[in-house]
């Protein structure tokens, strides 16, 4: 077991949270800490990164409460699908009660168990609906229930990522078809979400994460990663730089980590790629894009028992680090922690443990208690 307490913020210096923590992914090192944002004018790190912010009425963020938008959706799924927000609820997989499905009333500030099933992730709300992967047995499948726990279903019996457009459900579905490496080929497919009239979309792509954004779904095909209009049924390949992993969309733009170490993004309009930002010695675990930012979470073997959240602007200006999760012991360089946005909020969620901050780095108070 391995205790640690979270720092970051005016409010949080005098505060300690313990939490088990189980460790996600193993990653490799890097030798030399430094922060460079991409661009002629190289700050200094001293100068440019600091620790934590006062929270100030109309200052950074301009985040508009009266916006409809409250969250990333392709972002959350980015981060492993573990929570979705509308405008009165967080829905969410509990880390303090083996993963079961909890529901958050953000004006009330109350929790409520929906089920006992176990969730992996992929938690999409459509209509009055959850739908969401699901642990059970040996098997992975994607259900559904209503919003307020009734009327559980299984939607597909497989194991797959999905995500749903205007009453259709889209997923991959294995074919039974492996390379000369053991991988599987599968097709994309979609069918309604009554389960009906299902149909091919795409043979032999990479089953791996697929995500929506606006009426296009981006999905990693045999020769190379690529954007299909659901209304047309037009693709294209996007061009991304080489190396990449967690890629998600905002504001017409794709975010990704390269090399685990620099944040780039990819013009949907333009179909350009340009570095955002470098972390060398640091591996960057986690991103999430909103509201004109990027947070990060990024973790040095030279400090190895400290993990930092960061705070930039997408153009690559203003690196703050907002927060810092300090270890009790060494980790080696293995971590994980999985950002969500909710309005100007962050939620932060692992293995053991779920935390809300704002976008300062200052501490929330949302109950996320265990329920009946």
């Amino acid at each position: 077991m391995i205790s640690l307490n979270y720092y970051g913020g005016k409010s949080m210096k005098n505060k300690l949270l313990i939490i088990i923590l189980s460790v996600l992914a193993a990653l490799t090192g890097c030798t030399d800490r430094n922060i460079n944002i991409a661009g002629d004018d190289v700050p200094e790190i001293e100068e440019n990164v600091q620790q934590g912010e006062e929270s100030k009425e109309n200052d950074l963020p301009p985040y508009n409460n009266d916006e409809k938008v409250l969250t990333n959706t392709s972002a959350n799924i980015a981060n492993m699908g573990k929570a979705a927000m509308d405008d009165q609820y967080i829905y969410y997989a509990n880390p303090m009660d083996e993963d079961k499905l909890y529901r958050l009333d953000i004006k009330e500030n109350t929790n409520k168990k929906l089920i006992e099933e176990k969730i992996q992730g992929n938690i999409i709300l459509y209509e009055d609906k959850i739908f969401f992967n699901r642990i059970s047995d040996r098997n992975v499948d994607v259900c559904s229930i209503n919003k307020d726990g009734s009327g559980f279903k299984t939607v597909i019996d497989i194991r797959t990522f999905f995500t749903i457009y205007d009453g259709n459900i889209y997923y991959f579905k294995g074919t039974g078809i492996f390379d000369e490496f053991s991988f599987e080929r599968f097709n994309l497919c979609s069918m309604s979400v009554d389960r009906e009239n299902e149909q091919i979309i795409e043979e032999n792509v990479w089953g791996g994460q697929i995500f929506l954004y606006n009426d296009l779904l981006y999905y990693t095909s045999l020769n190379g990663y690529k954007e299909y209009n659901i209304k047309s049924g037009d693709s294209r390949f996007i061009n991304l730089a080489e190396r990449w992993h967690s890629i998600h969309a905002y504001n017409d733009n794709l975010y990704y980590i390269v090399d685990k170490s620099k944040l780039y993004t990819t013009n949907l309009t333009k179909n350009e790629v340009s570095e955002v930002a470098s972390v060398r010695e640091d591996y960057i675990l986690t991103l999430y894009a909103f509201d004109g930012y990027i947070f990060f979470t990024a973790y040095s073997i030279n400090k190895d028992n400290v993990l930092e959240i960061y705070r930039i602007r997408n153009d690559g200006s203003e690196l703050i680090n907002i927060y810092s999760i300090e270890y009790a012991e060494p980790l080696g360089n293995a971590a994980s922690e999985n950002i969500f946005v909710f309005k100007d909020n962050l939620i932060l969620i692992d293995d053991a443990g779920i935390k809300a901050i704002d976008f300062y780095g200052n501490d929330v108070e949302m109950n996320f208690e265990i329920s009946d």
